[in-house]
């Protein structure tokens, strides 16, 4: 999950926010895992993103409380092991040629 956090948020709530929005879960926040900036371009404008990782220990999911107005509302949400995930990130950042596509990084914190 990415979310932006918004003027007033704390991380907590920001956290809380984006897990209900885009999963319909309630978590416990574990622990703080690392950081990844990236750069990319957008409208011209060359953008620089501080992404933030936390651990979470999952409380409770229902999909069907995801935000409709969220736009991955319509999207499938999987469990897969983080060794598959290393992989598939790496071969979507080499097929899309953007360097904020791969977190593996912080998934091989966890291994």
């Amino acid at each position: 999950m990415r979310e932006t956090i918004e003027p007033g948020e704390s991380l907590e709530t920001v956290l809380a926010r984006g897990l209900m929005e885009e999963f319909g879960a309630t978590a416990t926040l574990h622990s703080y895992l690392g950081s990844i900036v990236s750069h990319f371009p957008k409208d011209s404008v060359s953008i620089e993103k501080t992404t933030l990782y936390f651990l979470c220990d999952l409380i409770s999911i229902n999909p069907a409380l995801r935000s409709t107005e969220d736009e991955e509302d319509g999207s499938e949400i999987q469990w897969n092991e983080p060794s598959y995930l290393i992989s598939k990130m790496k071969e979507q950042r080499a097929r899309i040629e953007r360097e904020d596509i791969d977190e593996s990084k912080i998934l091989e914190v966890l291994l």
